[in-house]
């Protein structure tokens, strides 16, 4: 359910209505949204511009208005011109108003026609108008279709998911029952003890997103911290500028990839952060392929020079190569990236997918541009 297949034409009718049904689905979800220490009162027909509504604690009240349409024309925006202005008549108390349609707002920009998007903008500054006449400030805020989605992709909600669109989700508590029925169906056949780790078993962590797969998602930030530590105590000390920019310039790139790694929660339904990840690693390699031939050519430049020779010292003159330290230091890092990509790619792919596919080549993928040319670099 990473991407629920709802079709908004195919909700469960209410009273034989599907516009019935589509306003008790937003005023379900509105009262799942209520402030704490709210009341929240459903109303009937007529609803004098709100379907439902929130009693605050200073007796402030947020409204939601629902409006099964199915096109932006002059006579929708004129159906919501009258609820928008019933509500504030009779709700003096309104500070907040959702509007919630099925549709998300086109926003084309296009020389001489006005958007979905850009009529929204217009009527709100409107409505804000007939507002402030009766010394009012409210909110104005829209729920399209993405941000209703957003909202039926939480574990919470997948019992009304079912009951509108006859669409079944799975979270733990039914990854849980289905586990409980194969251990009691294998009776004595399975101890625990003696149970050994299939490759296949990551894949059914990923699929079913149990906390085992979520920890190794975050599990692979160590290896990286101590791979960028490395490198910072390796970094050259010679005070070129353009290298010591780069250095930190990737250093930046790589906290920022730990930062997200450690923000990385269970979330047994909708869409995971996996791909935005690996792109911020695929975005750190780039970094490091530019700091590599860097330093490679630091390093070609350092070996050209004579040899330093101590004189209180009788052994060889020193030799050392600080830039190719720091070079080896930094294709250690690229390897832990590289595998945390592969990881988060072939991962995402699974936890994404349908069964169906689980039986096929989810396939690892590689960075754009291809890691094998940083390798190559790194390894000079």
């Amino acid at each position: 359910m990473s991407e629920i297949p709802i079709d908004w034409n195919a909700i469960r009718p209410l009273n034989d209505s599907r516009a019935k049904g589509f306003e008790e689905l937003c005023a379900q979800l509105a009262r799942a949204e209520s402030p704490d220490g709210s009341r929240f009162e459903r109303k009937g027909t007529p609803d004098a511009g709100v379907e439902c509504y929130a009693v605050l604690e200073d007796s402030n009240e947020w409204g939601w208005q629902a409006k099964y349409l199915n096109r932006f024309d002059n006579s929708a925006w004129s159906e919501i011109d009258q609820s928008v202005k019933k509500a504030l008549d009779k709700h003096p108390r309104l500070v907040t108003y959702f509007i919630c349609v099925p549709l998300d707002r086109p926003d084309a920009r296009i020389s001489g026609q006005m958007s979905a998007k850009e009529r929204w903008n217009n009527h709100v500054k409107k409505w804000t108008s007939w507002a402030s006449s009766r010394s009012m400030t409210v909110d104005f805020v829209y729920w399209g279709s993405f941000q209703l989605l957003e909202r039926l992709a939480r574990p919470q909600h997948i019992g009304r998911v079912r009951f509108w669109f006859d669409i079944h989700g799975f979270d733990m508590a039914w990854f849980t029952a289905r586990l409980d029925e194969a251990l009691k169906t294998a009776g004595p056949r399975y101890t625990p003890e003696i149970n050994v780790d299939l490759p296949i078993a990551g894949e059914l962590d990923a699929f079913g997103r149990t906390e085992q797969f979520f920890d190794q998602i975050k599990s692979q930030a160590p290896a990286i911290r101590k791979k960028l530590r490395d490198l910072e105590y390796y970094r050259p000390k010679s005070g070129e500028q353009a290298l010591n920019a780069e250095i930190s310039k990737l250093s930046s790139a790589v906290q920022a990839i730990l930062s997200e790694l450690g923000a990385v929660t269970a979330q047994p339904i909708g869409i995971l952060p996996l791909k935005r990840i690996a792109e911020s690693v695929n975005a750190a390699v780039v970094i490091a392929s530019s700091l590599a031939n860097l330093l490679l050519e630091f390093e070609r430049e350092h070996d050209a020079k004579p040899p330093v020779v101590q004189s209180n010292s009788a052994t060889s003159p020193q030799r050392n190569n600080p830039f190719r330290e720091c070079r080896y230091v930094l294709s250690t890092l690229l390897s832990v990236l590289e595998n945390t990509y592969e990881i988060l790619v072939h991962t995402d792919r699974v936890a994404s997918c349908s069964l169906m596919l689980l039986s096929g080549d989810a396939g690892t993928g590689k960075t754009e541009g291809g890691m094998k040319h940083y390798r190559a670099v790194v390894s000079q």
